[in-house]
């Protein structure tokens, strides 16, 4: 609809009359305010964001040297582009990462371009988030879960930390 009123305006020789604005506007404001309620408000970009500029590993030695090897508590996420599940759950883990970022080490696993990782670490589904402290696994949660669960489990694996 907005594209058929820019048309007809250009096809009058108008770039844009007022009668065309006052209908786009009150549009436009409504679909954005849409795109915020389905994507949970401004913080959900920030989230993805955090969750996209996540560091990736793809092998096990990066696993053995990042994780294993950590002075610090360790959250990975196993994933796949096309799984549903994981696409609902980075915002989740974007938002773990801003709040744990300075005392959590966060990395993810495309599992598809980490096959040898994803079968040495035995994954089985996905999405699979596992956490670690002093080099061993303290929690493993598969599939996607409330964010309170993640959180809990991460407030474990720093208090092993901290022993």
């Amino acid at each position: 609809m907005i594209f058929a009123m820019f048309h007809a305006d250009i096809y009058h020789g108008e770039f844009m009359t007022t009668c065309s604005m006052r209908r786009i506007v009150p549009l436009a404001v409504l679909l954005g305010v849409a795109a915020m309620v389905s994507h949970g408000g401004c913080g959900a970009n920030a989230d993805q964001q955090a969750y996209d500029q996540m560091a990736t590993l793809r092998t096990v030695e990066d696993f053995e040297a990042k994780v294993v090897q950590a002075d610090r508590p360790v959250l990975v996420d196993f994933y796949a582009t096309w799984c549903g599940p994981c696409k609902r759950l980075a915002p989740t883990i974007g938002s773990l990462a801003r709040e744990y970022g300075d005392r959590v080490d966060f990395y993810r696993v495309d599992v598809e371009k980490a096959d040898k990782l994803a079968k040495a670490m035995k994954i089985q589904g996905i999405p699979a988030v596992f956490i670690y402290a002093n080099g061993s696994k303290q929690s493993g949660i598969v599939g996607a879960d409330r964010r309170e669960t993640y959180a809990k489990a991460l407030d474990k694996a720093i208090e092993k930390m901290s022993q």
